[in-house]
């Protein structure tokens, strides 16, 4: 082996193992759980009546929609999407003809958080007809809110992820992301995007703000594999997610820890 030639001792993702920990104010802003299926086509073209039925008790507010996306070519065909909220829209259900969704931005600890996808999953997977799922994500979005000031960085995030959007000759950086992809240790993938981006609605219309984005995902899942699987993906999350912070911003989410 040539000397002065890193080896990767792994090659999948393998952060230091950190304590699942619940805080009292976190930096999440969405966390979603997206479970894709075989189409069933006539969403496409009838309102979702037994769908909406069987939400209702915790998702009661109904709003249908038309998503379309830009291409080269000019617009997509418009597709239809449905969302189901709670009272005060702090999570909701998302449902298109290939795909069923559950967000929140009111997340408190994944224990609850699971609960919630398994409730969904009894009300109306008999409806979706399937026993399998061609993909199941999970994704955290995180922010921290840096306010105007780009002149201390330092200690917010890993001084891996720092040094670009640090960089004096760059000039205060407005917007920036970087995507990571890679592996698993078992079934799966991640996606993790950070850099900074504008934060109006946080600061007032003129602050910036720390991304860290945190997608994990398998494809060709059966269905009663769903929980396990996402307990698996959190695990690895909660690694990965303290290994990025920089010291600054662990002490304060240490300072905010929830007691067993």
């Amino acid at each position: 082996m040539s000397q002065g030639v890193d080896v990767l001792e792994n090659s999948y993702l393998d952060p230091p193992d950190a304590k699942d920990l619940e805080f009292k104010s976190n930096l999440l802003d969405t966390v979603v759980c997206e479970l894709r299926f075989p189409a069933l086509l006539h969403l496409e073209t009838e309102k979702p009546t037994e769908f909406a039925s069987k939400l209702r008790s915790k998702f009661p507010i109904y709003q249908p929609g038309q998503t379309a996306t830009l291409t080269p070519a000019g617009p997509t065909t418009p597709t239809a999407n449905y969302t189901f909220s709670k009272r005060h829209r702090e999570s909701w259900v998302g449902l298109t003809a290939t795909s069923l969704s559950y967000s929140t931005n009111a997340y408190k600890n994944f224990d609850i958080f699971l609960n919630e996808i398994n409730e969904v999953l009894v009300a109306i997977l008999p409806l979706l007809e399937t026993n399998f799922f061609t993909r199941l994500g999970l994704r955290y979005v995180n922010r921290i809110n840096i306010g105007n000031s780009h002149s201390d960085l330092n200690g917010r995030v890993n001084d891996h992820l720092s040094g670009l959007i640090e960089a004096r000759v760059l000039g205060p950086v407005m917007r920036h992301r970087t995507t990571v992809e890679g592996g698993l240790e078992t079934a799966g993938n991640y996606t993790f995007q950070y850099g900074l981006e504008p934060d109006h609605a946080k600061s007032g219309g003129s602050g910036t703000s720390i991304l860290l984005d945190f997608d994990y995902y398998v494809t060709d899942i059966d269905s009663n594999a769903v929980t396990d699987t996402l307990t698996r993906f959190h695990k690895t999350h909660f690694n990965f997610f303290w290994w990025t912070l920089g010291e600054k911003t662990k002490e304060t989410l240490l300072n905010n820890v929830v007691a067993d």
